[in-house]
């Protein structure tokens, strides 16, 4: 594959990319450095990269051509999975936002990336499975916790959406107790007039305010 100079019709389709990227609620927590928020960071990551420092760094034109943007982008998430244990969240949100990434990103070459994007997708399945343990050892996810903050950022749902996020997780709650843990802490923290509790096996949507249905799509989302 040949690389991509970075003629100004490529570096606009950048920004366009990263512009998509910085608006989607699930790379929230991927649009700031994180050395210094998270302990031993810089131990496991010899690169740290985040989606804010490619803005910076594409609207300074730093890159050379579009592969050492992509293998920046892709590193992002790919230091997520580094970090963090395998059965947590964030691996499964990493996976998702790659995806979302090359669907932007379709026709920008970036050979290096190949080999480790067929591996994340071929574990897909498994780390989907294991995303209801939380990252972090003590206190709640704090990807849950900005769930609300996610929620307001996004566009309103459609009642085929509504009517899909509240079957996929009735389904998923009468099978995982860690799912239906995670519900019931969403839930707390949005409505706690809810009657709702973490043995409970339902959710009716007709309960749920506009910023709580997104707010479990968003999750539903991160687990489909």
């Amino acid at each position: 594959m040949s690389l991509r100079e970075m003629n100004p019709q490529n570096v606009n389709t950048i920004k366009r990319i990263m512009d998509q990227l910085l608006k989607m609620p699930t790379n929230y927590d991927f649009s700031y450095p994180l050395a210094d928020r998270l302990q031993g960071y810089t131990d496991k990551i010899s690169k740290p990269m985040d989606l804010g420092t490619i803005k910076t760094k594409v609207e300074n034109g730093e890159y050379k051509n579009t592969k050492e943007w992509y293998d920046d982008v892709c590193l992002v998430y790919q230091n997520c999975q580094d970090y963090y244990p395998p059965k947590s969240l964030y691996p499964t949100m990493a996976v998702y936002n790659l995806k979302m990434f090359k669907k932007l990103a379709i026709g920008l070459e970036c050979t290096s990336a190949d080999s480790w994007y067929r591996l994340v997708r071929s574990t897909f399945d498994e780390l989907i499975k294991s995303a209801g343990n939380s990252p972090v050892p003590q206190g709640l996810d704090p990807w849950l916790t900005n769930l609300p903050k996610h929620a307001e950022d996004s566009i309103p749902l459609t009642p085929l959406e509504i009517a899909e996020t509240v079957n996929f997780l009735n389904r998923e709650l009468a099978e995982k107790e860690e799912v239906r843990k995670d519900i019931y802490a969403i839930l707390k923290e949005m409505q706690p007039d809810i009657k709702y509790n973490d043995d409970s096996t339902s959710i009716d949507a007709e309960k749920l305010s506009e910023n709580t249905r997104r707010a479990l799509a968003l999750y539903a989302r991160a687990h489909m």
